[in-house]
């Protein structure tokens, strides 16, 4: 009778250590899924950050021909607006002179 008590705690307890065993393979197998998303979901960020570097060396490549190219235009339009103030005193010191030959040959047409 003994015997047959012990085996029946045994098989109880066989099964308990089975049951046991099963969820902690089914927690296991779910902490393993959860452990691979998460790995998916980094992988994923990663190649986004990847593209996001490549665009931002694009646009601090684009930025650097941008800022060089609007030092040239200011340089240009410099020596530009030189020019016009060139012609201008050239233009104003024209005038001048006309009217002066103007005024002198008025007094001429009087004399």
């Amino acid at each position: 009778i003994e015997c047959d008590i012990y085996r029946e705690k045994s098989l109880g307890l066989e099964r308990e250590n089975f049951e046991i065993t099963r969820m902690e393979d089914e927690r296991q197998q779910g902490l393993k899924e959860r452990v691979m998303k998460l790995e998916s979901i980094r992988d994923e960020f990663k190649e986004k950050c990847r593209g996001l570097e490549i665009k931002n060396e694009e646009y601090r490549s684009k930025e650097t021909a941008a800022s060089s190219e609007k030092k040239n235009l200011e340089l240009r339009l410099a020596e530009e607006q030189e020019t016009v103030a060139a012609v201008r005193s050239q233009l104003v010191s024209l005038r001048k002179k006309l009217l002066d030959s103007e005024a002198k040959n008025k007094e001429l047409d009087i004399k």
